[in-house]
């Protein structure tokens, strides 16, 4: 429908019946938070990383071109430029991009984002790391562990120390896994939550919210369940 992590994107999210926009934060080298997910800049067709450019730079890039041509002359947007349009609009979850970065540009990243966010957005990251640093900068804010395998034991009891809700792909929940996040107090959250089957399994596990990129069909999902 529109290339991610856009604009576009987040109007068009709303427009289809969207309760939030989860969203990739990376900084500039000049220290601004933008919006891009990937670690470098091939898919517009431009080199190297988002912190190798300064944000003047990355504003004469075309991020939607690539996708399709009537989004070309689409710019990165900044966390500024989210948060003027879609705060108190929309939830907003705020995903960490750090990848490889030294500890010094994780914190200024942090720190970048926690000075502007909202009080009620949400910090993501699969990182623990980078969440730990969250919490000390800025623990006013909401943290959600991302997480990509199926945590057990010793795995769950981390992660669950960690934020205040877990996120995983909505084809690795069930219900036992559900019970346990729950009966700790915390929240369970699901991705890629694009098919009936996997919304039928985070229906049945109750989860506390889900990510899609389907949010059309998952509202009418849920309209008809009702």
């Amino acid at each position: 429908m529109c290339p991610e992590n856009t604009m576009a994107a987040f109007a068009q999210a709303l427009r289809l019946g969207a309760d939030g926009i989860e969203l990739d934060l990376q900084l500039t080298a000049d220290g601004v938070p933008v919006v891009f997910h990937d670690r470098t800049l091939a898919k517009i067709g431009a080199r190297g990383p988002i912190r190798a450019h300064t944000l003047a730079e990355l504003r004469t890039l075309d991020f939607g071109g690539w996708f399709a041509k009537r989004f070309a002359g689409e710019r990165i947007p900044t966390l500024d430029d989210v948060i003027e349009r879609f705060a108190g609009r929309t939830e907003l979850l705020l995903e960490l991009k750090p990848d490889d970065e030294p500890p010094a540009r994780v914190r200024a990243l942090v720190e970048a984002v926690a000075a502007r966010a909202p009080e009620r957005a949400r910090i993501l990251c699969f990182d623990p790391r980078v969440l730990r640093v969250v919490a000390r900068v800025a623990p006013r804010l909401a943290r959600v562990r991302n997480i990509d395998v199926r945590p057990e034991g010793a795995a769950l009891a981390r992660a669950l120390g960690e934020a205040g809700t877990l996120c995983l792909p909505a084809r690795l929940v069930d219900p036992a896994l559900a019970e346990a996040v729950h009966a700790r107090g915390r929240e369970l959250f699901v991705y890629r939550c694009d098919t009936v089957r996997n919304l039928a399994r985070a229906l049945r596990c109750d989860v506390d919210g889900i990510i899609t990129d389907r949010p059309d069909w998952l509202r009418a999902e849920l309209d008809a369940r009702r």
